[in-house]
């Protein structure tokens, strides 16, 4: 296998679960941070939806951490790990990847230590079960904001190698997750509500 065979391997294995966590992130957030309040009202209440959110938010969590994790990691597909192959002294150096990018990828991976750390730390609690309250796994919407944006550098990242070694577009579009999804949580948000008007109703009509 050549070295460009290899890359490819490496590449789409890493597209592959990157797409898994863009998935599950962008289900858990909508549920999570729904559009309206009566939505979230009715999510919350129910045990399908919250165990849904939590489930997916895990997913993504432990997805991520695989791309995001540390460059001394056994993780075969690690970001941080290919970056260093691809430098003008790694495994891929042949391949001649603009340096210049190298850089700036790392320079932006650094500036998100912070929150790459975090998602590390949700994943070991994920694994070894030692958080007994599933909310604290969430911290805020500050914490979804940034994980989307690792989720953006990690799909610039892959779209670029391949445009620049293999001469090929790549665009990580959403499978499953879309508006669609978003109306189920609306309309039995909805239906909760007028079957509660509905029993408010009756209550005040058989009380007179």
């Amino acid at each position: 296998m050549n070295l460009k065979d290899e890359l490819e391997i490496r590449v789409n294995k890493i597209w592959d679960i990157l797409q898994l966590a863009k998935e599950s992130f962008y289900y858990s957030y909508y549920l999570h941070k729904p559009h309206s309040v009566e939505e979230l009202n009715y999510i919350n209440s129910s045990n399908h939806f919250a165990f849904i959110k939590m489930s997916l938010w895990k997913v993504s969590v432990i997805e991520l951490s695989k791309l995001f994790n540390k460059t001394e990691s056994q993780d075969k597909f690690n970001l941080n790990k290919l970056l260093v192959n691809l430098k003008s002294d790694g495994h891929f150096r042949s391949l001649k990847l603009s340096s210049p990018k190298l850089a700036d990828w790392e320079k932006r991976l650094a500036k998100n230590r912070e929150t790459i750390k975090q998602i590390i730390d949700l994943r070991d609690k994920v694994y070894s079960h030692t958080d007994k309250n599933n909310n604290h796994i969430i911290d805020s919407d500050i914490t979804f904001e940034k994980t989307e944006k690792l989720i953006k550098l990690c799909e610039e990242i892959i779209q670029v190698i391949f445009i620049e070694i293999f001469d090929a577009d790549a665009k990580m579009n959403l499978v499953y997750f879309d508006e669609s999804f978003k109306e189920i949580p609306k309309i039995l948000a909805q239906e909760e509500n007028r079957r509660k008007e509905k029993i408010i109703e009756d209550y005040k009509r058989y009380s007179r």
